[in-house]
């Protein structure tokens, strides 16, 4: 069992956090530790980009001088230059806390103090369990 907190809201078992546009953009994965990430085309921004599982597997044109991702036993950053996108932290072997801040990238969903914000509205204290996406955009 696998539990992200996110936003002062838990995540049990999805197996996306969010998706765009019926693609997973957001997977977190424990034992070990694992993040993906993947920016489709066609976003204002006009990036795209993959890191499965920590790695980057697809960083074309701009990217690639921009994204980094540092992992270690118990944490994971993923950056465009010097802004994060995505922190996790294992809390215990099954719990991540994350925090998530996707607006550089066009996409307006990120978490505070208030709760995830994603576009206009904020969720907060909400228990999403065994979802294949748990927040689905577009």
């Amino acid at each position: 069992m696998t539990t992200v907190l996110l936003g002062n809201n838990r995540f049990v078992d999805c197996h996306a956090l969010l998706g765009l546009r019926e693609q997973s953009v957001l997977q977190v994965l424990t034992a070990p530790l694992r993040v993906s990430l993947s920016i489709p085309p066609g976003l204002p921004s006009g990036l795209t980009f993959e890191v499965r599982e920590n790695a980057i597997v697809q960083n074309p044109g701009q990217a690639a001088q921009y994204l980094r991702v540092v992992a270690r036993d118990t944490s994971v950053g993923i950056f465009w230059g010097e802004a994060s996108l995505v922190l996790a932290v294992l809390l215990d072997s099954s719990t991540v806390h994350l925090r998530v801040d996707l607006r550089s990238l066009g996409v307006n969903f990120y978490d505070d103090i208030q709760g995830l914000h994603i576009g206009g509205n904020a969720l907060a204290r909400n228990a999403f369990s065994n979802c294949t996406t748990a927040i689905a955009l577009g």
